[in-house]
């Protein structure tokens, strides 16, 4: 019944009514729902990057309230420590969200001491910590979505250099995605949707969560065109070109990538990877 369910919505249907009260930012959208559909043994990590107040954070609420197995890390929390105390030992909040969709906010302000750990566990779901009080081997598998805002707090002409985050930490991430600003007309249109309290997402909860977590034992087979999957690989390619020298950094880390985004898409509806898959994959 589930699967049915899914299949009759589709990787669409499910960014769509999971984020209807969100109007427009429709990337923002996908990227998150790829993340959701990736699994911990092969996460799609994804960065949000928008500014106060924008419709990010509606997207974190949202995932926050409709879903299960779900850790929120908040800016406090980031600034006390990712990975562990070093003074203490005392394991963050990572560690303890092994086998969970993690919500990072304020990922801008990531502690420097965090840092080199957060890479291994982005990379690897381990590190090693040592120091003079601390030696942990810590073991972690976890999907993260992270929100963060422009350097200067609003977005400037230089859209590379907006981040404000390490080159090394953002190609941990397999997706970018900046987020407009919600303006009148959006604004209309979400207090029009809080007042009728309407959606699937608000009477089915329990299917899209149960939905999302099945799909992830779910592993599907690559039927696509070897034509198509040049294509797809030579546009990803030029993707790397674009941006290896910049604060963006694309790089051969994202050959793990390149596979797990159609997979998720296609995770989502328990199907193959098709043409039509890496086309939805390219425009993400």
């Amino acid at each position: 019944e589930l699967k049915e369910f899914a299949k009759k919505r589709g990787f669409k249907g499910f960014w769509k009514n999971v984020f209807q009260e969100i109007h427009g930012n429709d990337i923002m959208k996908k990227v998150i729902a790829t993340s959701m559909f990736s699994t911990y043994e092969e996460p799609v990590h994804s960065l949000v990057i928008g500014e106060p107040g924008s419709s990010k954070t509606m997207a974190k609420e949202i995932i926050g309230e409709q879903f299960s197995d779900i850790s929120s890390i908040g800016a406090n929390t980031t600034r006390s420590g990712l990975v562990c105390n070093l003074g203490t030992g005392d394991l963050g909040a990572l560690p303890h969200a092994d086998q969970r969709l993690v919500l990072v906010d304020e990922f801008d302000k990531i502690p420097q001491d965090d840092i080199e750990y957060t890479y291994e566990l982005l990379s690897n779901g381990k590190c090693s910590v040592h120091s003079a009080k601390v030696h942990q081997n810590i073991r972690s598998q976890f999907i993260m979505i992270a929100f963060a805002n422009p350097k200067t707090k609003v977005f400037t002409s230089n859209a590379d250099g907006d981040s404000g985050l390490s080159p090394l930490l953002v190609r941990r991430c397999g997706l970018i995605v900046r987020v407009g600003n919600i303006g009148s007309d959006e604004r209309f249109d979400l207090f029009h949707k809080k007042f009728y309290d309407t959606g699937e997402i608000k009477k089915k909860p329990e299917y899209y969560d149960q939905w999302m977590k099945l799909s992830r034992r779910f592993q599907p087979e690559i039927h696509a065109s070897e034509s198509q999957v040049k294509q797809y690989l030579r546009r990803m390619s030029s993707v790397v070109d674009e941006h290896y020298s910049t604060n963006l950094r694309r790089d051969l880390r994202m050959a793990d990538y390149i596979r797990r985004i159609p997979m998720a898409i296609a995770r989502a509806s328990f199907s193959s990877i098709e043409d039509d898959t890496l086309d939805e994959a390219t425009a993400i």
